[in-house]
C-alpha cells in the first residue's frame, strides 16, 4: 500500500474532504490530491501536519505500523462514507 493510499483511507476515516485537510495543514488542496494519487510524496514536515490533521500516527502514514489498513464500510455510519481500519490477517 502506498503513502497516498494510506492518506486517502485516513482522510475518509475522518470524514474530511481534500480541501478540509489542506486547510488544516496549511497546504494547497492540489497538494493533497497529488499525495493521494502518488504524483508527489509529502516531505517530513507535511507528514507531521497530515498525521495531526488525520488523527493518525506518522508510522501509519509511512506504513511502519504493524496493522495494514483497508477500507471497510462502517455499519453504524451507513451512508456517511466513514470507514474503519481493520488488520488484514495473513493467509
Amino acid at each position: 500500500m502506498t503513502i497516498g493510499e494510506r492518506l486517502l483511507i485516513a482522510r475518509k476515516n475522518e470524514g474530511l474532504s481534500q480541501e478540509q485537510v489542506a486547510k488544516l495543514c496549511n497546504l494547497d488542496p492540489s497538494a493533497i490530491s497529488f499525495f493521494e494519487c502518488g504524483m508527489r510524496t509529502p516531505v517530513a514536515r507535511n507528514i507531521l501536519k497530515l498525521a495531526e490533521a488525520l488523527n493518525c500516527s506518522t508510522d501509519q502514514i509511512l506504513g511502519r505500523h504493524e496493522m495494514i489498513l483497508r477500507v471497510v464500510p462502517c455499519p453504524m455510519c451507513e451512508g456517511s462514507g466513514r470507514v474503519l481500519n481493520e488488520p488484514m490477517l495473513p493467509d
